[in-house]
């Protein structure tokens, strides 16, 4: 088996990075671990490894969190809440706006 780092130091846009860096901040905090998914994580692979540049039809950033209870999605809300920089949207709590 392989293994093998790329380094991103500077290819990912500072807004995507900001938030990412804030996701991890809070699920670091409270020892619950996350990943990137959907069209955001593709656009990395794609662009910081391969060269191939992508275009974005919206700009959200899609996390797969772990959860091992109800209690713990409560604390990584409010967690998230009282950063300031999140806000929850009003039709899907599960959805966080930056």
């Amino acid at each position: 088996m392989m293994n093998f780092s790329i380094d991103l130091s500077g290819k990912i846009d500072r807004s995507l990075l900001e938030v990412i860096d804030s996701v991890n901040a809070i699920t670091g905090e409270l020892a619950i671990p996350f990943f990137l998914v959907g069209a955001t994580a593709r656009d990395i692979v794609f662009s910081t490894m391969f060269d191939i540049p992508t275009r974005r039809a919206t700009l959200d950033v899609d996390c797969a969190i772990r959860v091992s209870s109800w209690e713990q999605v409560q604390a990584l809300a409010s967690k998230m809440l009282s950063q300031g920089v999140f806000r929850q949207d009003k039709l899907m709590q599960h959805r966080f706006k930056f």
